[in-house]
């Protein structure tokens, strides 16, 4: 009975975790680049903030195909009403790994965190992303271009769709 249910094809359980269940819960992007990588999707655990608190989420990465150079994200916020950039961090690899190490179609999980300084302007903002080739110093003119799902433009800068409110 124990062999019925967990190891038959047709079985009604399983001893293996399905693909993707650790996606469960985020909001999908799709957002494709020109050489292969996409972002699936991300996580932002709530949109109220205040001043001196982190903003803390991930975005789910996955390469279609190899990657022959090394591709580094920079995250920041976006004004809502003037679209200025505010609060960049720091260049780094997609979950700490380089991209030209990863496997084809297996998901990264890259987390970030942006401390809401004082130097922020209370108000409403949009995490933005981008994705720049470094050898080995990243340079803002080699940056990434995004599509979306039906191949449309987005452009260089990959805004998250999810509001978030910064209050003294």
């Amino acid at each position: 009975v124990i062999v019925l249910l967990f190891a038959t094809p047709d079985s009604p359980y399983s001893l293996h975790a399905r693909p993707g269940y650790g996606l469960d819960g985020t909001i999908e992007l799709r957002a494709r680049t020109n050489v292969g990588l996409e972002a699936l999707s991300y996580q932002i655990e709530r949109t109220d903030y205040h001043i001196g608190e982190s903003l803390e989420f991930f975005v789910a990465w996955r390469t279609s195909r190899p990657l022959l150079r090394n591709y580094e994200v920079r995250v920041f916020l976006q004004d809502t009403l003037q679209e200025l950039r505010w609060l960049q961090g720091e260049s780094n690899d997609p979950g700490y790994y380089p991209t030209h190490r990863w496997r084809t179609n297996a998901y990264v999980r890259d987390e970030h965190r942006l401390l809401l300084s004082s130097a922020l302007r209370p108000g409403e903002y949009r995490v933005a992303i981008e994705v720049i080739y470094c050898d080995p110093v990243c340079s803002s003119d080699d940056r990434l271009t995004f599509f979306d799902s039906q191949g449309q433009l987005i452009g260089q800068t990959l805004i998250l769709p999810t509001l978030i409110t910064i209050e003294p």
